[in-house]
């Protein structure tokens, strides 16, 4: 085995126990994510937000244990990559505003600035993911 594989294979596992921790807070109570997607103001309807809330967690869950166990490592790292994708771009929309409860990243929180350590985090993971593809397929 190779130190790329070694490395590749260390960084699914940290990457997936980042997703896996990430949605424990999202899973244990969906109500309060809702309310936490709500306050980013991203989607007008109520009703869209819910069931983001009520999946979400799962999703994360399922990525996270799929990387640590190494189950369709490139395609579930090409999933993260969407997902992460759409965490930076919703960090960088709301920059500077202070959102009620959070990020919503680990569960529900005090009030919290959206600042570039934010985007830098889930920028951070989103390199990982693309690094995880490109050396898994």
């Amino acid at each position: 085995m190779s130190w790329v594989n070694v490395s590749i294979w260390l960084l699914s596992a940290v990457v997936g126990t980042v997703f896996i921790r990430s949605s424990s807070g999202k899973i244990s109570n969906s109500y309060a994510f809702d309310i936490v997607i709500q306050s980013y103001k991203a989607l007008n309807k109520k009703s869209m937000t819910k069931w983001i809330a009520i999946i979400m967690g799962p999703l994360e869950l399922s990525v996270g244990l799929l990387l640590v166990f190494n189950i369709y490592r490139f395609e579930v790292a090409l999933f993260g990559i969407f997902l992460q994708f759409i965490f930076v771009l919703l960090m960088l929309i709301n920059m500077n505003r202070v959102l009620p409860y959070g990020c919503g990243c680990f569960g529900l929180h005090a009030p919290e600035k959206i600042r570039w350590t934010h985007v830098m985090k889930n920028a951070a993971l989103l390199v990982s993911l693309i690094m995880i593809s490109l050396f898994s397929y």
